[in-house]
């Protein structure tokens, strides 16, 4: 959450967050109205506060208001901005519980996708036989080898990712499946 200053960075975020707060100090007898520039609006546009869904644009990006007291057509301005930044780190997790109670059911990295140039996820098992491979960064493991079958243990994953920027993530990981 954000108070909206003066022409200053008022928060840093990674690029896609979801649900960013801002606010103005409320005052009944105003109308605002909100501009956010690489930000998507999804509620408050209007009032003194709102919920901003950022893009997948890193950069410095402005956000404005404007507040018109009521039946009239002078207007006051704010301005800040924000920090877009690259979501750098990619987090692998080391477990998973395919057990369809809707709670950690899949497995695959967190990441930012809108930076990926190309990508790579392989699941090998104890004898170095691949169980899954994607190279989809949307798609997801669910568990199950390629018959059908759900899994159970520890399973090495290799994780190769080419960033738009040319950095390379490369991880090597034991991953546990709990069922």
């Amino acid at each position: 959450m954000s108070l909206l200053g003066s022409a200053q960075i008022i928060d840093t975020v990674a690029a896609g967050k979801q649900n960013a707060l801002y606010y103005v100090d409320n005052n009944p007898n105003l109308i605002f109205n909100w501009e956010v520039e690489d930000g998507t609006i999804i509620s408050g546009q209007g009032s003194s506060s709102i919920t901003i869904n950022w893009t997948n644009l890193a950069g410095i990006k402005q956000i404005k208001v404007y507040s018109n007291p009521l039946g009239s057509c002078y207007s006051d301005t704010s301005l800040a901005y924000v920090l877009v930044e690259e979501m750098e780190d990619v987090y692998l997790p080391n477990s998973f519980t395919p057990n369809g109670d809707g709670l950690n059911d899949f497995f695959g990295p967190i990441l930012n996708v809108a930076f990926i140039k190309s990508y790579s996820l392989t699941i090998l098992n104890r004898w170095g036989n691949i169980i899954y491979e994607s190279n989809n960064p949307n798609e997801k493991w669910d568990g199950k080898d390629t018959a059908g079958n759900t899994l159970n243990g520890v399973f090495l994953c290799l994780l190769n990712i080419t960033k738009t920027n040319n950095k390379e993530i490369y991880s090597k990981k034991l991953i546990n499946i709990i069922n």
